[in-house]
């Protein structure tokens, strides 16, 4: 059994969330944009190449990809050549030069064709993907949730799920799995190994903070360098959206690490592979100490051969004398440790006292007060 060190500093982190808006001037798919800085003025959605139907499709399009291409019940899972395959069946049904020989109309067939194409971009597009299937809107309720460590009940029923959660983010596939009761601990060991050199492919995005206009809250979303006015204000953006991108980041790896640190405390493989290392090593100290023991005894035996009655005597004597000291100094050291619980149990009692008539008058002055306002 491996001994690791715990992060005591890696403090459970609460939920991720990453925020988005969607940039409906591009005809071809959406991307990640965002208002400029405060002062600057705004780029309205739908004011150049777009109409109102691309902008409301534009707003749905991120947590639908799936749903779009008839492919929601693999959903991540899905493989390349399913989604181009999904791909291919609806374009081609949807295609306005196909509505109407496939009895749909036209307008709906127009829209539905370009949330397919957006769809398909994103999914195809491997920056853009990584970003979507990172985005917590876009995963299930809960996605980042931990247990609390406070949970009864089996272990393994309480761990499992999570770890295949997060197991998702890895960079390294496949990831190992829990196990149950009966894994070997050579298992177990590599187990944790994997989650304490754990490293997660997933992006978060939010906003910098950025500052809104007319009083308004500020807009979700990153910066969008391709509004930017010149090349200092593009990277000054640039480092606001890592800086940003950073910060989730680290949470999301506390997150991660906050799951592993609690499994690997309460895990009864390694609680009791832990008691037993212990024991052998108890058990190695003991036969030391038993044969130093030993040892040391027969050399007293030995040498006491060539003693005389009266030597021997004076070595009982002073063995004597040196056990009555141990004993008197030992119960000296109890005294003053029984003396200073009581003092200090004492200056307890006389706090809470204090405490309690202090309360006992802010109560009787807070009472005058409401008795004058009722007069």
């Amino acid at each position: 059994m491996q001994k690791y060190e715990l992060d005591d500093d890696e403090d459970e982190a609460p939920p991720l969330v990453g925020k988005y808006t969607l940039d409906d001037d591009d005809d071809d798919a959406p991307t990640l944009v965002e208002a400029p800085k405060k002062g600057k003025e705004k780029k309205k959605k739908g004011d150049e190449d777009g109409d109102e139907d691309r902008k409301c499709a534009g707003k749905k399009i991120w947590p639908k990809c799936y749903d779009i291409l008839g492919i929601a019940d693999k959903g991540f899972e899905a493989t390349p050549d399913e989604i181009k395959k999904a791909y291919r069946k609806l374009s081609l049904m949807y295609h306005p030069d196909k509505a109407a020989q496939n009895d749909i109309d036209p307008e709906e067939a127009e829209q539905k064709f370009k949330e397919i194409q957006e769809a398909y971009d994103i999914l195809t597009d491997p920056e853009k993907k990584v970003m979507f299937q990172s985005d917590p809107k876009n995963l299930p309720k809960n996605f980042d949730r931990i247990p609390s460590g406070d949970e009864d009940g089996d272990f393994f029923e309480i761990y499992t799920e999570p770890f295949q959660r997060f197991a998702r983010w890895s960079e390294v596939q496949p990831v190992p799995l829990l196990g149950d009761a009966d894994t070997p601990i050579e298992e177990v060991d590599t187990f944790y190994d994997f989650w304490f050199e754990f490293k997660s492919w997933r992006i978060l995005t939010g906003n910098p903070q950025k500052e809104g206009e007319d009083n308004k809250p500020p807009e979700e979303g990153e910066y969008d360098m391709d509004q930017a006015e010149d090349a200092y204000e593009r990277r000054w953006m640039k480092v606001e959206n890592e800086r940003e991108r950073k910060r989730l980041k680290k949470e999301h790896m506390k997150t991660i690490a906050a799951l592993r640190d609690q499994a690997f405390k309460r895990d009864p493989r390694v609680i009791a592979a832990r008691a037993a290392e212990q024991a052998i090593i108890d058990a190695e100290k003991k036969a030391k100490l038993e044969a130093k023991l030993k040892k040391q005894a027969e050399d007293k035996a030995e040498a006491d051969k060539h003693k005389t009655p009266k030597e021997l005597a004076a070595e009982k004597a002073a063995l004597e004398k040196a056990e009555a000291a141990k004993l008197k100094a030992d119960e000296i050291k109890k005294t003053k440790e029984e003396e200073a619980l009581s003092a200090e149990a004492q200056a307890a009692k006389v706090q809470a006292a204090i405490l309690a008539r202090q309360k006992k008058m802010k109560d009787a002055a807070k009472a005058g007060k409401k008795g004058k306002k009722k007069k």
